[in-house]
Order: structure tokens, then C-alpha cells, then sequence
């Protein structure tokens, strides 16, 4: 599945696909040794977590931090040279202000995001942010919060999705959102009839988008692997696509292994899925079969 093709010149988008890279690339300097992520630890002094987070990509890397374990692993100057500029390359974050909100590898996520010409998703049991209304982001926010952090922390979660709308799908070169959903996402209520029902009309505005499309995959689609959780499929104009499990809203987790699997998974749930242009026979439908639900609603 190939992307869109977008300028080759690198962007502030782009800093998250190229952290990626130097975080590959680190870990395969250190793989080339034979050194683990303990004995680098060990050798520099520094703590086992900092090694991970250099090599997921999670952190920025100064350039000591690069020199040393340049020298560590016995890589020429040109190489360390490629490294700094990577890191150089690396340092814009998106959403920069919600730090505190989410998880570090969230934040990681956010920048690849932003980087990506097509990103898959797969929701099972909710809308996936990218697509939600305010009142509908909003309350996945309030149930995702822990519930000592109150209020402000689903404020700011639910504005992060708000932003995160603007800024990746209404930039003149956005990617292409393609959105699997199951039947049972949009048929569940979300915190009351007129949160559902504003999440409803509002998906109406994607039947005719130009880069966001929207398919219902019924339960006759049996049993798969996204059963067991939301995902991402992130593609790139150059770099290899990269799958993320999403667990409960606001968290990430790359998946490392099995990737053609979820591909295959994308594919087959597309092709038992309504058709982008059914999506408002689908909405007209969840309403004639929930009318008790949504009577007066909006009246």
C-alpha cells in the first residue's frame, strides 16, 4: 500500500520519521557489536531506560550522547556526522504543549504521525480521534483520564484531538485517512443520545472527502486479529510503514513483528466493508434501528 508522494525536501513534519531513522540506525551500530542494551549502559555509565529511549525514539539525542556511543561501538566520524545532523533534523515536536497529558511513546507516535502520506486506522470499539467531534472526543477523554487528574487533564486531551484534526488533515497536503470501523461503533452510545447523535451528522461530512475515507465492516467479517485491539498503519513516501496497537485511547505501541499480518487484516476488512460512498446509508440506518435512542434528540 503506497502512499501519496510529497515534496522530497524535508519539513518540520518530518522530524518524527527522521528521529525514527537515527534511532534505527543507532540500534543497528550497536547490533553490529554485539553489545546489548545493558552492557552499552554499563560501559557509559548511564542508566538502562536512557539506551531504550534512545533506540525507540522517544527522546532527543544530544550530540555527547552521540560521540559516545559513536566511540562505544567503533563508528567512523562520517557515520557520527549523519547521526548529529539526524538529531539536528529531529528536534521539532508537534503538540508540544499537551507534554504533560500524554504518554512519552504517545508523543513519539504523534510525531510519526505527522510525518506519514497515509495513515490506516482500526476501531473496534470507538472512533478514533482523528475523526471524532468535539463532544464525542471530549468524553473518550473523560473516560481515558484517571480519575485523581479531574477535569483539565480531559480538556486538554480532547483539545489535543481538535488539534491534531487541523493540523494533520487541514494542511494544503494532508494525508489520506482511511478509517475501518466496526458496525457496533457506531450503533454504541457515547455518554448519552446527543453526544452519539452530533458524532453521527458529523461523520456525514466525510462521504464525499477528498482524503478521508470512512468504511463499516459488519460482524459477518468474523473473527481477526483486530478483534483484539485498535491499530494504525502509518505509511511513508520512502520508509518502511509502521503498525501500532492502541490499547485504550492516547497510548501506542509499535508493533514490531507479524506486520504483513494486520496489512492482510486491512485488506480483507476493506473488502467486507460498506463502501465509502454507503457511509450515509449506514448513518440513516444506525438511526432507523436506534429511533428510541435519538426521538426529540436535536429537536
Amino acid at each position: 500500500m503506497a502512499g501519496q508522494t510529497r515534496s522530497a525536501q524535508p519539513t518540520r513534519a518530518d522530524a518524527g520519521l527522521i528521529r525514527r531513522r537515527l534511532a534505527t540506525g543507532l540500534r543497528q551500530a550497536r547490533e553490529a557489536t554485539g553489545l546489548t542494551h545493558q552492557q552499552v549502559a554499563t560501559e557509559l555509565g548511564w542508566a538502562l531506560t536512557t539506551i531504550i529511549r534512545i533506540e525507540g525514539g522517544t527522546v532527543r539525542v544530544a550530540d555527547p550522547t552521540l560521540i559516545a556511543l559513536g566511540g562505544l561501538y567503533g563508528s567512523d566520524p562520517a557515520t557520527v556526522a549523519g547521526w548529529q545532523q539526524m538529531a539536528k533534523g529531529s528536534r521539532w515536536q508537534p503538540f508540544r504543549g499537551y507534554r504533560d497529558v500524554i504518554p512519552l511513546t504517545y508523543r513519539a507516535y504523534l510525531g510519526l504521525e505527522a510525518a506519514a502520506t497515509r495513515i490506516i486506522q482500526w476501531a473496534p470499539l470507538h472512533l478514533p480521534e482523528l475523526v471524532q467531534s468535539a463532544r464525542y472526543a471530549h468524553a473518550i477523554a473523560e473516560l481515558s483520564t484517571p480519575l485523581p487528574a479531574g477535569g483539565d487533564v480531559a480538556d486538554r486531551r480532547a483539545a489535543l484531538t481538535a488539534a491534531r484534526q487541523t493540523g494533520l488533515l487541514e494542511q494544503p497536503d494532508p494525508p489520506h485517512l482511511t478509517v475501518l470501523l466496526d458496525e457496533g461503533v457506531i450503533e454504541r452510545l457515547a455518554r448519552g443520545p446527543d453526544i452519539m447523535l452530533d458524532q453521527l451528522l458529523d461523520l456525514r461530512r466525510y462521504v464525499d472527502h477528498p482524503h478521508i475515507t470512512i468504511q463499516v465492516a459488519g460482524h459477518a467479517a468474523g473473527f481477526h486479529r483486530g478483534l483484539l485491539s485498535a491499530f494504525t498503519i502509518l505509511e511513508f513516501d520512502t520508509d518502511p510503514a509502521l503498525i501500532f496497537t492502541h490499547p485504550e485511547p492516547f497510548t501506542a505501541a509499535e508493533v514490531t513483528d507479524e506486520a504483513t499480518g494486520y496489512q492482510q487484516t486491512v485488506a480483507s476488512l476493506a473488502a467486507a466493508a460498506t463502501h465509502p460512498k454507503q457511509l450515509d446509508e449506514v448513518i440513516d440506518a444506525c438511526l432507523g434501528l436506534n429511533p428510541f435512542h435519538f426521538d426529540g434528540v436535536g429537536s
